[in-house]
């Protein structure tokens, strides 16, 4: 299954289809009849598999700012 999902991740597909895709394919996690996508995640991710233009979170929320714009106007 590991080897299937960095097949699959070097294909350009996201964590979510890849976790469809081997629950379809008869894959399961040892506690569900399904393949989590947090599972598909940490195989990649152990592999250093990246997905391609995808941040794993915000840089910038709107409407919030930065900690280096915060301690600017704070004097720090």
């Amino acid at each position: 299954m590991q080897a299937r999902i960095l097949e699959l991740a070097r294909q350009g597909f996201d964590d979510a289809e890849i976790a469809n895709t081997l629950t379809q394919e008869g894959h399961r996690s040892p506690r569900r009849n399904y393949v989590p996508v947090r599972t598909v995640q940490i195989v990649r991710q152990r592999h250093r598999v990246l997905q391609d233009g995808v941040a794993t979170r915000a840089r910038h929320i709107a409407g919030w700012l930065p900690v280096t714009a915060t301690a600017k106007r704070l004097g720090v």
